[in-house]
């Protein structure tokens, strides 16, 4: 009797959200031109943090709006030899990890 309940409650759902779906890709697109905005706040904080690291020396983000839903984003790392050597040496031991515990 219980999975009976549960079976009807899901297909309610599922067609609330049927019925809700086109409105809420509209609301959706209306926060579309503020993405840039937050992904910008994600890759500095976590440039940030390969900063702090040492992993990186500096960094330069920029996003543009190309059209709607597309963006071009450009990433400029300043990366010394050490760091440089180091993620090449990091790449390459994943790299090896991955395929021994395949």
């Amino acid at each position: 009797m219980e999975q009976y309940y549960k079976g009807i409650i899901l297909l309610k759902l599922y067609s609330l959200c049927r019925r809700l779906t086109p409105f809420s890709s509209r609301i959706l697109l209306l926060f579309e031109p503020f993405i840039p905005f937050f992904v910008l706040l994600l890759l500095r904080r976590t440039l940030r943090n390969l900063k702090v690291k040492g992993t990186i020396d500096a960094y330069f983000i920029d996003i543009v709006r190309v059209s709607k839903l597309h963006y071009k984003v450009e990433v400029r790392f300043v990366l010394t030899l050490n760091q440089i050597g180091s993620l090449a040496f990091d790449l390459v031991n994943n790299l090896f990890r991955s395929l021994n515990n395949d």
